[in-house]
């Protein structure tokens, strides 16, 4: 982990000798790197490593971040051993990634084939960067099976953890009193025999009887890595695959509708793997969101415009002159994203809300005017 930790703060130091001569002054100002923890506090563990570079004021380059964001990818290069690598800039806007999708099944061993499946699919769209899941591997860990003998032999599960608690972390044999400190003494195997597998594999085990027998008689013992956090929902293992896309190139709208798609990748991946459900998260979903909410309440906010305008001017008919102004205004802004080759995201919905006020104003000073002009 600290080697890769350096190879990514290199490749950030690389930057400064790219950009020297177009910005003139090193672009990279500070560089933090956290071993064993990340900045959100998300994840902890000797597997854990986050890089985190102070870049030059933006009024003092012409260089955006997510070119100096690209070029930094492209210098690291390949981390083979890397379960999870996210190059990203601290962003306002919508919470979430461009693309979220959600697994659910019944196990967590039987979600994570369906998730590097998916993960897969998701790397062979052009434009789509950090692909990664939050099923964060944990520390190893030993998983212990009792063989079908062990309760013949009046060994349980609970006995034989007990006794490799003894074994290898110790049991308390008795306590000293030295002054007005108690010292607790444990009972545990030397240390030459508590180093690995092997020495779990040799350990004797007692039986309900007294008698003591190789602990291969009674379980079977394997190494494995765990997870640092298992997610549920409605009773169900949950698994969230996340990727930024690159607008560029591609659109997250457009991605989604290829895999939901008939023959599709979500398709597919029901059929390969039973039992798995899929969620959209992030982005897409709150962006359905507040379409939801707006053709509930935008409606009712222009009632509530036309019913102020027909107090103000003791008139039916001039309000609804106003509010004609208002559909002119919201295809101007479309054809305005579509002409500046920008999509209409949650950002944009806003700014078409405030749009409508801006238009109503403008139109309420025309009218008014006419009809000071008229009297």
């Amino acid at each position: 982990t600290a080697e890769v930790s350096r190879q990514i703060t290199a490749a950030a130091y690389a930057l400064n000798d790219q950009y020297a001569k177009r910005v003139g002054q090193p672009v990279v100002q500070r560089i933090y790197s956290l071993l064993g923890d990340d900045s959100r506090g998300s994840d902890r563990g000797s597997h854990v490593a986050e890089v985190i570079v102070e870049l030059l004021p933006s009024e003092d380059r012409d260089i955006p971040s997510k070119e100096l964001i690209d070029r930094w990818r492209e210098n690291t290069g390949a981390v083979p051993d890397a379960s999870s690598l996210t190059f990203g800039a601290f962003r306002g806007g919508p919470g979430g990634k461009p693309l979220e999708i959600r697994l659910l099944a019944d196990s967590t061993e039987g979600i994570k084939p369906a998730a590097k499946w998916l993960k897969d699919q998701l790397r062979e769209f052009p434009g789509v960067k950090d692909v990664q899941d939050d099923a964060l591997p944990g520390k190893i860990e030993m998983k212990i099976r009792l063989k079908k003998e062990a309760h013949s032999l009046g060994v349980d599960l609970r006995v034989l953890a007990l006794q490799l608690r003894g074994a290898f972390y110790g049991d308390e044999g008795l306590k000293i009193q030295r002054g007005r400190d108690e010292i607790k003494v444990r009972v545990r195997y030397p240390e030459h025999q508590r180093r690995g597998l092997g020495d779990v594999e040799q350990m004797r085990v007692r039986t309900t009887a007294g008698d003591q027998i190789p602990f291969v008689e009674v379980a079977d013992v394997e190494m494995s890595r765990g997870y640092t956090t298992l997610r549920r929902a409605s009773g169900k293992s949950v698994v969230t695959i996340s990727a930024d896309v690159d607008e560029t190139v591609n659109n997250a709208e457009k991605i989604l509708d290829t895999l939901k798609a008939k023959g599709g990748a979500f398709e597919r991946l029901r059929a390969a793997f039973p039992g798995i459900e899929v969620d959209l998260r992030g982005q897409r979903q709150q962006r359905t969101e507040a379409f939801s909410a707006l053709k509930v309440f935008y409606p009712i906010a222009l009632l509530g415009i036309y019913t102020l305008l027909a107090g103000i001017f003791k008139s039916y008919f001039q309000p609804i002159i106003i509010m004609i102004a208002i559909p002119f205004g919201l295809v101007g802004a479309v054809i305005g994203h579509q002409i500046l080759g920008y999509d209409v995201t949650l950002l944009s919905m806003f700014g078409l809300v405030a749009l409508t006020g801006i238009v109503v104003n403008d139109s309420l000073v025309l009218i008014d005017y006419v009809n000071r002009g008229v009297r």
